[in-house]
């Protein structure tokens, strides 16, 4: 577009070609003449004027007029096309710098959840972070209801963080057996935030061992410090003896929700700190987990 307004339009062409008949001695043969040059000469010079006829000389400075809004136009989108250009090489260096989080995966703390995410158990949240280093909040959110954990201040880098069970149990508004909770984690940075795809959060079960100071032991399938109604089960529960002492005591398979106490003969002789415990049906046994509370005088 510039090489053509340089070398003149047809208005100009024409112009040239008439001087040069009728008043050769003002327009040399081979020079080439833009069209400001020659409206220049003819401003210049009235009688030119009047040998072109005032129709070409006004359409002369129409063209001149046009090259000019059209070089404008060209120069002003290429200052604005190298400002676009310094804008973006500055955004796309800037992104470089800003903190990014990835591959962000909730688990469970607890090697016995296989796979399942419990709520009886610590909860990790990992990730990868690329740019500037700075120090974040992670929360865990409960989908169904927005409401979020306390957060946890950390840095970007370590890529890791757990939440303890008490740390989130306030979020877990589903607490009946075979139930899940839709937990994500939440990430909030200098520049903004990132989350996680929500995941299902299962509500776990616990099997309670009580043995009181006289030796009686009584077995139940607790929900939040709850006796599940009428559940039976299916679990294993043994207490080694202490060394030499005498043949470990068991518990089970079958537990029924009428479970009746059972005395424990001779209790001090068994080591209760090596108490364990097998799930075996109906349910999942990732879900379930043993908690034992035993009584002091019987442990001595």
């Amino acid at each position: 577009m510039l090489r053509r307004s340089g070398s003149g339009d047809a208005v100009t062409l024409r112009i040239i070609e008439k001087l040069r008949k009728e008043a050769p001695n003002t327009v040399p043969q081979h020079s080439r003449l833009g069209s400001d040059q020659v409206e220049r000469v003819l401003r210049e010079n009235q009688n030119l004027q009047r040998l072109i006829g005032k129709q070409d000389f006004l359409l002369l400075q129409q063209a001149l007029r046009q090259q000019f809004i059209a070089s404008l136009a060209v120069y002003s989108l290429a200052v604005g096309l190298c400002a676009l250009s310094v804008f973006l090489f500055l955004s796309h260096e800037n992104t470089k710098r800003q903190l990014v989080l990835s591959d962000i995966l909730l688990s469970d703390a607890d090697p016995s959840a296989n796979g399942l995410l419990v709520d009886l158990d610590a909860l990790d949240v990992k990730w990868s972070s690329s740019g500037v280093p700075e120090d974040i909040k992670v929360y865990l959110e409960n989908m169904q209801t927005s409401t979020r954990t306390d957060p946890i201040t950390c840095h970007s880098t370590e890529n890791t963080v757990r939440f303890q069970r008490d740390d989130y149990k306030g979020l877990l508004a589903n607490r009946a057996k075979g139930q899940t909770n839709r937990i994500r984690a939440v990430f909030q940075t200098r520049e903004g935030a990132f989350m996680s795809n929500p995941v299902e959060v299962a509500v776990g079960f616990s099997i309670l061992t009580l043995v009181d100071n006289t030796g009686m032991l009584d077995v139940a399938a607790m929900i939040d410090n709850v006796r599940i109604p009428f559940y039976d089960f299916q679990a294993k529960i043994v207490i080694p003896a202490r060394k030499g002492k005498r043949d470990p005591f068991a518990v089970g398979p079958n537990i029924p929700y009428y479970f009746k106490s059972i005395k424990v003969p001779r209790p001090k002789e068994l080591d209760w700190d090596y108490a364990k415990g097998v799930y075996f049906l109906p349910d999942d046994p990732r879900l379930v987990r043993f908690n034992w509370l035993i009584d002091n005088s019987v442990r001595q």
